[in-house]
């Protein structure tokens, strides 16, 4: 890719069809718009870790904030 990452970050949940389904979004779009790298992270409870994911990813990263709720 010559464009940046763009990294999908979200909350993050113990129920696999969460992670599924943030997983599946960042699939649609990337399935939209195949000159975009698309990567997705998660603050807890799933991975990738956002540290991990940051590390992954390289200098050339914007991120994406999904819904990240107070609780």
């Amino acid at each position: 890719m010559n464009g940046p990452t763009l990294l999908a970050v979200a909350h993050g949940s113990k129920h696999p069809a969460a992670t599924a389904t943030i997983l599946a979004l960042a699939g649609e779009v990337e399935r939209l718009a195949p000159v975009l790298d698309i990567q997705v992270a998660f603050v807890q409870d799933a991975e990738p870790s956002l540290p991990d994911a940051l590390d992954a990813a390289g200098p050339d990263v914007v991120i994406v904030p999904l819904q990240l709720p107070t609780g």
